[in-house]
């Protein structure tokens, strides 16, 4: 009677642990479906990204990438790094990512995001044209239908960028405008992802900037030395958070999953950023 029932008990147990082996696999195989599917929805939504989202997120990507790091994840589940390309954040990184925009630069809304733009592009026309905002937009004149951005910062850059014969001219202000394209990015980019504003915002926005930027830089390599000069003459940022930026700035240039590796920067501006 005793062996019986031993034999009897260790049958149920072997049964159990069969019973549960099979329904480990079963949920291991719904998550390998589940995993294949999300993987195929992202590489579509991937694939239907413009070259001007791309860029414009990838200008910011040293900052960005911080908080999103999708490559890791991408490599992992065999797809492309679509967080790392689009302006779309995944849900897990939103309220962080809001958190750090409010902590470090003040912006918690579309009104405080267009001060920062504001602020900084006038510091960037005296900077490096050597003349006020003020001042360039008298001497050059607004046209009628100029709206109110249009009267500010980025119709100021744009109509001075028409009087540069050779963009080689600002190449002593390469820092400059390498650490504000990336930070404008940033907080462009991540903005969007929170509701702030909207793609084309995004574009309108950056486009004075960029075009002005663009034509100084050949590489990602180039670009890069410049932002990280950029960032020590700017000296706004602490050591800590430098030390990140550069980490990722490495990882950026050296790594072939990284987003840089897989989007060389491009020969031409794409057109909806060149249509200042």
């Amino acid at each position: 009677m005793i062996f019986s029932f031993f034999r009897e008990l260790k049958d149920a147990v072997m049964e159990g642990v069969a019973e549960a082996r099979e329904e480990l696999a079963q949920e291991a195989a719904k998550e390998e479906v589940a995993k294949a599917a999300l993987a195929r929805t992202l590489d579509e939504k991937t694939a239907q990204l413009s070259p001007e989202e791309i860029f414009v997120v990838l200008l910011g990507a040293p900052l960005r990438e911080i908080f999103v790091d999708d490559a890791a994840r991408a490599k992992r589940d065999n797809r492309k790094p679509y967080y790392s390309l689009s302006m779309e954040v995944h849900e897990d990184c939103l309220e962080e990512m809001a958190g750090y925009l409010k902590r470090d630069f003040d912006v918690e809304d579309r009104a405080t995001l267009r001060e920062r733009f504001s602020e900084v592009e006038s510091c960037i026309v005296s900077l490096v044209f050597g003349e006020t905002l003020d001042d360039a937009i008298g001497r050059e004149g607004c046209g009628e239908n100029d709206d109110a951005d249009e009267n500010t910062l980025r119709g100021a850059l744009r109509r001075m960028k028409n009087l540069l014969p050779d963009g080689k001219e600002l190449s002593s202000s390469k820092p400059l405008l390498a650490l504000w394209m990336a930070r404008f990015s940033y907080l462009a980019t991540v903005s969007a992802a929170l509701g702030y504003i909207d793609r084309d915002t995004v574009y309108d926005w950056m486009s004075a900037i960029v075009s002005l930027g663009f034509p100084l830089f050949d590489s990602w390599e180039d670009y890069a030395e410049s932002y990280r000069q950029g960032e020590k003459e700017d000296g706004t940022n602490t050591i800590l958070g430098r030390t990140f930026i550069n980490k990722k700035t490495d990882w950026l240039l050296k790594v072939p999953e990284s987003p840089w590796f897989l989007y060389p920067w491009p020969k031409e501006l794409p057109k909806r950023l060149a249509a200042a």
